[in-house]
């Protein structure tokens, strides 16, 4: 079972080897997002426990991938990357991150200046 923890990089050393798990063959971009000058791959890797010892995921713990994998009023977790006058910016997976509009944070007026304090990173 694999849990969330906050800022999980923490516990990652430089020069240290880590057990991972390959998720994703990336697109081949150097640094920045810009094309290599020589070939190179950026791959996806996690060390979730679960993953990296070969578990199946339950599916209650399953990531969407993209909007497509959601459903209309599915309750599913996540982490706040950003708040602001625009809202909550949530990541549901990897590569998915969700908006909640600042009239459905709350039942009451939510001033917009308030919301990175009641909703912070993390």
């Amino acid at each position: 079972f694999d849990v969330w923890a906050k800022n999980p990089q923490q516990r990652l050393k430089v020069g240290t080897y880590y057990e991972v798990a390959i998720l994703d063959e990336g697109e081949g971009e150097g640094e920045g997002g810009e094309a290599p000058s020589t070939p190179s791959k950026r791959i996806e890797v996690s060390l979730r426990p679960s993953l990296v010892r070969g578990a199946k995921i339950a599916a209650e713990e399953q990531r969407p991938k993209s909007a497509k994998d959601l459903q209309l009023k599915q309750k599913i977790s996540g982490y706040v990357v950003t708040a602001g006058p625009q809202g909550v910016f949530v990541a549901l997976s990897r590569s998915l991150t969700g908006r909640i509009k600042l009239k459905a944070l709350s039942e009451t007026h939510i001033l917009p200046e308030a919301v990175p304090k009641i909703h912070p990173p993390g």
